[in-house]
C-alpha cells in the first residue's frame, strides 16, 4: 500500500494486545479486478472464475497470516452455491472456529445477516446480526455527507442496539 505497512497485521496485533477478538470484512467483488469494476443493482455481481480464484487466494492469506480470526464478514456479489461452499470451506479448513457471515450466501454462513439497518419482524432461532450505519446514506466517510443531529443519531442507535440485543441478535455498527 502507499502506507508501506500491513494495516491488517497492525489491527490484528493491536486487538491481540488488548485481549480483543479480531474479525475482518471481505468483499467478494474487487472493483479493481477485471470484470469486477461495474456496480450491478443490489450488489448482485456474478463472481467470475477468475475472481473466485483471486478470492480464495486472498482468503487463504487472511486465514494464514493474522492469527486467530473470530469472524469473517462477507459482502457484495452473487456467488453460485458452489462458490459460496468453496469460500466457506477455504475459511474453515484453515480456521475452523471462524464464524462466517450469511453474506457468503447460499446457506453456507454460520449466522444470518439482516439487511442493512434492518431488524427481524419475528423471533429468530438462528444466530443473527444487524449491520447498521450511523449515517445510512453511506457506509464510509464522505466529506459531502450531512451529519446533523448527532445526539439524535446516538439515541437512535443505542435504542436499536437494545432492541437487537434483547431479541438475541448482534448489533454491528459501522
Amino acid at each position: 500500500t502507499p502506507y508501506h505497512k500491513d494495516i491488517v497485521k497492525e489491527l490484528a496485533e493491536a486487538c491481540a494486545r488488548a485481549g480483543l477478538k479480531f474479525g475482518v470484512y471481505y468483499s467478494t467483488i474487487d472493483w479493481h479486478h477485471p470484470g469486477g469494476n461495474t456496480y450491478i443493482e443490489s450488489n448482485s455481481n456474478p463472481i467470475t472464475p477468475g475472481q473466485e480464484a483471486f478470492n480464495v487466494a486472498q482468503l487463504k492469506e487472511l486465514m494464514s497470516h493474522y492469527g486467530p480470526i473470530s469472524e469473517i464478514w462477507f459482502d457484495m456479489g452473487k456467488p453460485t452455491p458452489a462458490q459460496s461452499r468453496h469460500f466457506a470451506e477455504t475459511v474453515h479448513a484453515l480456521q475452523p472456529q471462524t464464524m462466517i457471515s450469511g453474506r457468503v450466501w447460499n446457506y453456507y454462513g454460520d449466522f444470518n445477516v439482516m439487511g442493512d439497518n434492518a431488524e427481524p419482524d419475528v423471533a429468530m432461532e438462528l444466530p443473527w446480526q444487524t449491520p447498521a450505519s450511523m449515517f445510512p446514506e453511506t457506509w464510509g466517510y464522505r466529506s459531502w455527507q450531512s451529519r446533523t443531529d448527532l445526539p439524535g443519531k446516538i439515541r437512535e442507535n443505542v435504542t436499536r442496539l437494545v432492541r437487537v440485543v434483547s431479541q438475541g441478535g448482534n448489533y454491528i455498527l459501522n
